[in-house]
């Protein structure tokens, strides 16, 4: 009996022994995967794509998370490398998505910048509520609308907005920003004229789009951009577009 106890005592200990040896096995096993996942270059970050960009370059972009290629996807600590970006003028926020092996995808979301002023060979930079976002000496990678006939003598700081809330200028700026952000076409204005806010005039290369007040302004928007879009010699042309009544529009372009 006593001999039978012993057997089955050493037993145990043999299959505890065994089951200890097998899970220091595997963890060992485990370990190596990992360092090997580390340092294998198939998991390294080869390919950087820049998704939501307009203002910003895909190239600035990149150049400013160069320090993440060749860097291991799965270990490597990504967001604190996006830091750089949340902090440009332009950008609202910024995401990223790991695509295996080796490519990360960065999503951009961007502040919504329509317009700017001149002034004093600078170019006051301003997003659709009139905030001012950035002050720059050249527009030319900006495809924003310049704005006319609103006092501004450049006393504005960043964040600072240019026109009070309910005012009559600003009720035309956020109107026309949001049929710009309808518009799918190549038809892009140049500037806004707010001179006469009862006779606002919209600028397309050297045609003069008269607006007239703000009322019915989708419908005014549609008939321009088909009219422009009906020859594609407007674009070439000097005239007048004329909706301020807008069954009636008149068309005076040669």
């Amino acid at each position: 009996m006593d001999n039978k106890i012993i057997n089955k005592n050493r037993l145990i200990r043999r299959r505890r022994i065994f089951l200890i040896r097998r899970i220091i096995l595997l963890f060992l096993i485990f370990v190596i995967f990992l360092l090997v996942l580390i340092n294998s270059p198939l998991f390294n970050i080869k390919y950087i794509n820049i998704v939501g960009n307009k203002l910003l370059s895909a190239d600035y972009v990149k150049q400013e998370l160069n320090i993440l290629y060749n860097k291991n996807i799965l270990f490597y600590s990504i967001e604190q490398n996006l830091s750089v970006l949340r902090q440009n003028k332009y950008v609202d926020g910024v995401m990223y998505k790991k695509i295996f092996p080796n490519k990360l995808d960065i999503i951009i979301e961007e502040k919504k910048v329509d317009y700017y002023i001149p002034y004093n060979n600078s170019f006051y930079i301003l997003d659709s509520n009139l905030r001012l976002v950035d002050v720059r000496d050249y527009i030319e990678d900006l495809d924003i609308m310049e704005i006319k006939g609103i006092d501004f003598s450049g006393n504005l700081n960043i964040g600072d907005q240019l026109l009070k809330d309910g005012s009559r200028e600003l009720d035309w700026i956020r109107s026309i920003s949001d049929l710009l952000e309808l518009n799918k076409t190549n038809v892009k204005f140049d500037y806004v004229d707010l001179t006469d806010i009862h006779n606002v005039i919209i600028g397309y290369k050297n045609i003069i789009i008269k607006i007239g007040k703000n009322s019915d302004l989708r419908q005014k928007f549609n008939i321009v951009i088909n009219t422009i879009n009906s020859n594609e010699g407007y674009s070439k042309m000097t005239g007048y577009i004329d909706v301020r009544t807008k069954n009636h529009p008149i068309i005076s372009i040669q």
